[in-house]
């Protein structure tokens, strides 16, 4: 079936979606001052917005998303003073942009759901490739370094906060892609394996790798049978100590345990996993439950200064009340209950309902995830491919055209 005249721009638009955001980090290292990918994002939403417009449900969504908006607008004005409008909009639109790609690709996939799955492989696919070579050319000095003490590498991106949430996406769908096309045993595997490690060790995010490494004891196991699953367990426990290992080597000499070991040795477990995060916490929530205006616990405080808690949970709290909190978690786990019921009839959905596992689980202590500019196209797209059906997504992956794929 044709898709609305805007399917097709969108589509080719946010194939660059990560080129643009490399293009605009090095814009800012060179000292252009461009806002690139701010522009870039703004008029996909605005296209996203006019496609909906030709849907019934497409136009619900969308006087709902902007209903809500003209009421926190309206709240910042009149109740928050000295209101960072243009910083909370910023913000709040990097959740907003996901709703809406979800909307309209949902509705575009009942339309020719062949078609829009050959373009999400492909934008998977390109992207993917974009976000490993940018971090593989921090091993030349190119870039930046993901923490100010000149440790890791995050390539051109400079909102480098959120490329665990784009590595939390875009590698366990990468190594699903390559197993089941080739086998979870196959060298070409085993090489994605090794150049997802490489690449979350270089970025040196916990997050990150944690994802990366729980993705690769998992992944594997989510299209087998339980019996063949417990044979291969001490295959899979070795595998692992020595990947651990090897890790750790590769950290050690990156300047990583030092700098982990330190946050330890400062504050404990708690510490070592939010970085100080709990301290922001407790120095903003205040201004949070003891505000004198009811709307502001129900409506938000908005970005009200430079500082964010750096977990999303905490930061939606502060930033949209209890209203936004229960608007942003409904959402996000409308989306894991989706992938969960359709895993009995859509084999992706497996590896679906194990993202969204680990998007929830790793915004719980980290920020960014939710309310990613980076990962929020990743994010709608791979939860839109459950209403794929099955004959076209092992179609697709048996006839992948090799010069398609990131994984050669």
């Amino acid at each position: 079936m044709t898709l609305d005249k805007f399917a097709y721009t969108f589509f080719n638009l946010v194939s660059i979606w990560l080129i643009i955001d490399a293009i605009n980090g090095f814009c800012l290292t060179t000292g252009i001052d461009i806002p690139l990918s701010p522009i870039y994002k703004i008029a996909i939403m605005l296209i996203v917005t006019l496609g909906l417009t030709f849907y019934k449900k497409g136009i619900v969504t969308i006087l709902n998303i902007y209903i809500y908006i003209g009421i926190l607008f309206l709240h910042l004005i009149l109740n928050i003073r000295m209101p960072m409008i243009g910083e909370t909009m910023n913000h709040l639109f990097r959740f907003i942009l996901i709703i809406l790609i979800y909307s309209y690709v949902k509705i575009l996939i009942q339309k020719n759901s062949q078609y829009v799955y050959h373009r999400i492989s492909k934008i998977f696919n390109i992207n993917t490739c974009v976000l490993i070579i940018n971090i593989l050319v921090g091993l030349f000095g190119l870039g930046y370094s993901a923490y100010v003490e000149g440790l890791g590498y995050r390539g051109f991106f400079y909102a480098g906060n959120e490329l665990s949430g784009l590595i939390i996406v875009l590698f366990p769908f990468l190594l699903y892609k390559v197993g089941e096309k080739y086998s979870y045993h196959n060298i070409r595997y085993l090489s994605t394996v090794f150049l997802c490690l490489i690449t979350a060790t270089l970025l040196g995010t916990k997050t990150g790798l944690l994802a990366v490494i729980i993705s690769i004891i998992i992944i594997p196991n989510l299209t087998i049978s339980r019996k063949k699953a417990f044979k291969i367990v001490p295959i899979i426990l070795l595998g692992t100590m020595t990947i651990i290992y090897a890790l750790y080597l590769a950290l050690d000499s990156l300047g990583m345990v030092e700098r982990w070991t330190y946050f330890y040795e400062q504050g404990g477990l708690s510490q070592l996993l939010l970085s100080g995060r709990h301290e922001f916490w407790l120095a903003e929530k205040d201004k949070f439950f003891e505000a004198p205006n009811i709307l502001i616990r129900f409506l938000g405080l908005g970005f009200s200064n430079n500082k964010s808690i750096e977990m999303d949970p905490l930061d939606t709290l502060l930033y949209y009340g209890y209203i936004g909190i229960i608007i942003t978690y409904t959402f996000y786990f409308y989306l894991l209950i989706k992938s969960y019921q359709y895993c009995a009839k859509n084999k992706i959905a497996r590896l679906i309902f194990f993202i969204n596992i680990l998007l929830l689980s790793a915004s719980t202590f980290a920020g960014h995830i939710l309310y990613s500019g980076m990962a929020s196209l990743f994010i709608a797209l791979i939860n839109t491919l459950i209403y794929i059906p099955n004959n076209i997504i092992t179609t697709s992956t048996q006839h992948e055209e090799s010069q398609n794929s990131c994984y050669l």
